[in-house]
């Protein structure tokens, strides 16, 4: 290639990355799509494209961007006249957050994209990394920490030739997948970009597998690692565990000896207690069947997300959708839709699947070349009849011995070739294929129904039919519509399992679940064999952070690193599809900047040079004509977590049965009364008079902690009324008993949790049992804070507060971090079952692993 047209399109793409970063990253859906389909077919871009990242990573570190234009640095990195800064580079803040979302996207590149690790500009651009590496003079800014650099050493080390497909790195990618400490203080926004690129390390190990690269070298990382019981972390264990069993299921053939060396690891710890017997248990089950029906862990995830693939199913259309209810108040969730809805992966239909899975079984249980068979010449009922029998060979191997079974579907599955062979033949001299040919076999994807709400501004007092009063939320009206969806007969033996994301914060949990007992109270009889799963995708504010996620990840590490960590990271990685607004007409207009808008000479020059879509088909499509689209392969982030969010689905199969509880509240004069059903606490006192100051202020335009509205608001007086405390009391082995006597005195905060938070300064909630914990600080009147020492804390089951007047005294509560009242008496208890009184109801949360509360 002419040195010109080579520096040039290096220049261009120096150029593209300058306005991803100059504009925070986010482009239109098209442009997306197009960067994207054309980055994951030519490793040529690939390398130009590490090459600017790592370049404008160095001249943010050293504060050369703020005097050169990236293409003039990329000029002298090719030129090979770069020199550093003289003078001692201080940060900002808004660089170092540059910092973190290059270095992840060039962590991401370098895993999941092929580079020409010999181009020269790129080889050049990492030797200035590696000399910046030893400066000490690059200072970040105050208040803010420093990169790791250990996470930094890990991205050199994936840029480095041959580095991935080396013996010791799979070890040590091993290693980190399966340490997953998550700390107390984890916030998304200034979360490490180490600690959220840590996510992508088990997505890329299974791509090994499924494609057949280092399968022996992985498998014994694992089970060395295993072996280590008695230096082994128990959250280690159960990670290793889980990673294990992914392991087995995504790999399309097995060693025997693999699977027999597995068992011999796993069996030590069947005699653990719960949860690590449980889930050694279930593991070896899996290994067993392995060996007499290799495969059988991935055909058991198709035959349960496909009822169609069984005999005289009749499809409804609502196989495999999962619901996510999301706030359309919180940028990230608008963001997410964005990203699974524009970029759906490709469908396949049921014949086509079990076209896929009867070459796969051919292939890994009787070693039979796919090719041989020549499927496509096979009628649709042909290749079901085939498929049928196939898989009732392999369900008769299941009861016989290991050694029995190997023989028998050796035997039959090689007379099951001859006759399709005998049957395609046939076909096949009309050379007219009448389908597509065998693939490889992966589960069809799950199909995302995006249901959004608006949480953050719902208000109470409409009322639904009960003499509770629930509030009525958009929530309710979307889960009465799901239900109608999936009714099934009261005589169907099975119940219809209904999936549910929760896309969103504290608030939006707080309105859906409210929504749920609402429904279960007054319609109880819409539930009758329905079964649901709820699962929460945190996307906070920014700046906010919730607790109920965090509470999950604090106890379910695999949730915190493939959940919690990888929608945030993943948001981050350049370019990013910003969420669309609607226009008038309804249709989506564009993000906030797209290069493409008015493309430039060197924008221009890269559709040329890379033979991709061209600016003015991309601008078209980004005003609704006519699309030219490239297929979105699985490197591409959308498609990484579309994947990773399935599998959360898809693995995420233990239950955190979550009680719910209720606050009836009363308002002046009893002149109103409702209910607000919870998941996770109430609090009355200082934090919920703070935030009914800032709601009702009009010059408060951010949120503010309690010691800064103290410290900066002159305005802000916390004067606390008498309240009076009558709560019923648990013991130790949850038997009930009345409580002390409780005199009216003012208190600075009465909190009620049914699950623990930071900075709880009382024995923390548990969630799944049926009492509450109380925390009291009665306030002290001579202090402007209203503090004191005085701080009690209570094991309850129901509880009522009111102020020693009613007439002029009332008070605000915060429910779930959301802001009711004033009232003048609330009262908070259990939601009860009506068929079994002292059951509480509660909310059934999916998690990775038991959570041994």
């Amino acid at each position: 290639m002419d040195k010109n047209v080579f520096e040039n399109q290096l220049i261009a793409m120096a150029e593209t990355v300058m306005g991803f970063t100059s504009k925070g990253g986010d482009v239109g859906p098209a442009q997306y799509h197009q960067f994207w389909a054309d980055l994951s077919t030519n490793p040529v871009q690939v390398s130009d494209y590490l090459t600017s990242l790592i370049v404008k990573f160095v001249a943010v570190s050293t504060g050369e961007d703020k005097s050169y234009i990236l293409a003039d640095l990329v000029r002298k990195v090719v030129g090979k006249e770069y020199e550093n800064a003289s003078d001692q580079a201080r940060l900002t803040s808004e660089s170092l957050d540059n910092q973190q979302t290059l270095l992840g996207t060039i962590y991401f590149i370098s895993l999941f994209f092929p580079f020409d690790a010999t181009s020269d500009p790129l080889k050049v651009a990492i030797a200035r990394w590696l000399k910046l590496r030893g400066r000490g003079d690059v200072v970040p800014p105050k208040g803010k920490a420093a990169l790791d650099s250990t996470f930094v050493d890990e991205c050199l080390r994936a840029l480095a030739p041959g580095y991935l497909e080396a013996n010791e790195s799979a070890f040590s990618l091993i290693a980190q997948c399966s340490h997953i400490p998550f700390p107390d203080d984890f916030v998304a926004d200034s979360a490490p970009i180490g600690l959220l690129a840590s996510c992508l390390l088990n997505t890329y190990l299974r791509n090994c597998l499924r494609e057949g690269r280092q399968t022996r070298i992985l498998f014994d990382g694992v089970l060395t690692l295993l072996k280590q019981s008695k230096t082994m972390r128990d959250a280690q264990l159960l990670t290793l565990l889980h990673m294990l069993r992914g392991f087995v299921v995504v790999s399309p053939k097995l060693d025997p000896e693999i699977l027999e060396n597995a068992i011999e690891v796993v069996k030590q710890y069947y005699l653990w207690p719960c949860p690590y017997g449980d889930v050694a248990k279930e593991l070896l089950n899996l290994l067993s069947v392995e060996l007499k029906s290799a495969g059988s862990g991935m055909r058991e995830l198709f035959v349960e997300e496909n009822p169609e693939l069984e005999k005289g199913y009749v499809l409804t259309g609502r196989e495999r959708i999962v619901y996510i209810i999301a706030d359309q108040n919180i940028e990230k969730a608008k963001r997410l839709r964005t990203l699974l809805q524009s970029f759906p992966p490709e469908e396949v239909s049921p014949s086509q699947i079990q076209m896929n899975l009867l070459a796969s079984i051919l292939e890994t249980n009787a070693n039979i070349d796919p090719d041989q068979l020549h499927l496509e010449f096979c009628t649709r009922e042909d290749t079901a009849t085939f498929y049928h029998t196939a898989m009732e060979i392999l369900n008769q191997a299941v009861m016989m011995s290991e050694k029995e079974a190997i023989a028998f579907r050796h035997q039959k599955l090689t007379a099951l070739k001859d006759y399709i062979v005998s049957r395609s033949t046939a076909t096949r001299r009309s050379s007219v294929a009448l389908q597509s040919s065998a693939r490889t076999s992966s589960l069809p994807p799950l199909q995302f129904e995006f249901m959004m709400i608006n949480s953050s501004t719902e208000e109470p007092p409409l009322n639904y039919e009960t003499h509770f009063k629930y509030p009525h939320r958009m929530s309710m009206d979307i889960l009465l519509n799901i239900i109608k969806l999936h009714r099934q007969p009261p005589d169907n033996p099975k119940p219809c399992v209904i999936k549910v994301g929760i896309a969103g914060d504290d608030q939006t949990l707080h309105s859906v679940a409210g929504s749920y007992v609402a429904l279960k109270m007054t319609k109880p009889r819409l539930f009758e064999n329905l079964s649901f799963q709820f699962y929460i995708i945190p996307l906070d504010i920014e700046g906010r952070s919730s607790n109920f996620p965090h509470f999950l990840a604090k106890h379910d590490g695999w949730y915190g690193r493939h959940v919690l960590c990888l929608a945030n990271y993943l948001l981050r990685v350049l370019p990013s599809a910003g969420a669309a607004e609607p226009k008038a007409d309804g249709r989506a207009k564009k993000a906030t900047w797209s290069a493409i808008d008015s493309p430039s000479p060197s924008m221009q020059l890269i559709a040329r040079s890379y033979a991709g879509i061209g600016p003015a088909e991309v601008a078209a499509a980004l005003e609704g004509g006519t699309s030219v689209r490239v297929p979105l392969r699985p490197p591409c982030p959308s498609l990484l977590l579309r994947a990773e969010l399935q599998n959360y689905f898809r693995e995420a199969r233990n239950r955190l049965e979550v009680n719910l509880y209720q606050c009836e509240c009363w308002c002046v004069g009893d002149t109103a009364y409702f209910t607000v059903p919870f998941a996770q606490r109430v609090t009355v006192g200082i934090q919920a008079f703070a935030k009914a100051f800032m709601v009702t202020s009009n010059n408060m335009t951010e949120r503010m902690s309690v010691e800064e509205l103290q410290s900066k608001v002159k305005g802000f007086k916390y004067a606390p009324c008498a309240l009076g405390l009558k709560f019923i009391q648990m013991s130790v082995t949850g038997a009930p008993r009345q409580g002390p006597p409780m005199k009216y005195r003012p208190y600075n905060e009465i909190v009620v949790a049914n699950v623990p938070a930071r900075g709880d300064r009382f024995t923390p909630a548990h969630p799944s049992k049926n009492w509450l914990e109380m925390y009291t600080q009665k306030a002290d009147s001579k202090k402007r804070s209203a503090r004191s020492a005085k701080e009690h804390t209570y094991h309850i089951s129901a509880i009522e507060v009111e102020p020693k007047d009613r007439r002029k005294d009332e008070f605000h509560v915060l429910i779930d971090d959301v802001l009711y009242g004033p009232f003048t008496k609330i009262k908070i208890g259990p939601v009860l079952s009506s068929k079994e009184p002292m059951a509480c109801r509660s909310l059934p949360v999916m998690t990775y692993f038991p959570l041994d509360l």
